[in-house]
This record gives structure tokens, sequence and C-alpha cells, in this order.
């Protein structure tokens, strides 16, 4: 079952790549990735569309809402990216 996961974070020096580190960390394959600069002030918007059969999303999504400088994590199933906006 593909999930689509979109999470807001602090626009600062690896912060990006310790969220990327939990996918890899958990067993995750991230099979897209969009990271964008937000409305928000240094905040930024990272989408990931990962496989996530036989993985227990919900205690996933929990620890990425605990990490320090994540703002909001908000899941959707299916592939909520057409492969237009992951090739920009």
């Amino acid at each position: 079952m593909k999930q689509t996961i979109s999470i807001l974070l602090n626009n600062r020096f690896n912060d990006a790549e310790r969220i990327i580190g939990l996918f890899s960390a958990t067993g995750y394959k991230i099979e897209k990735i969009i990271l964008t600069e937000s409305n928000g002030e240094n905040m930024s918007k990272l989408v990931i569309v990962t496989d996530a059969k036989d993985k227990n999303v919900e205690n996933f999504l929990t620890r990425l809402r605990q990490q320090i400088r994540v703002s909001s994590v908000e899941s959707l199933e299916g592939d909520g990216l057409t492969n237009q906006q992951a090739e920009f």
C-alpha cells in the first residue's frame, strides 16, 4: 500500500536528512520525494511517497510528530504526487 506523507519542518541544516534517516532506519522504502520552501518563514515542506505494506504506519507517524523541528505531519493513502510534480 502506498502512503503519501507531508511534513512541515523548520528549514535548518540537516533537518530534512534526519527525517529521511528515520524512513531508512525503520525500513520504509522512499519511492518519491519533494522538498520545497513553504509559505511560512524558515519552513520547508517535505512530501514523501513510500510503500508502507506490512508496516505500522500510525506508530511511524507518531515518531515523526515527536521530532523537535517538525511542525505538522499529514498522511493519506495512495500516491498523492503525480509524476510531473516529482520531476521538477
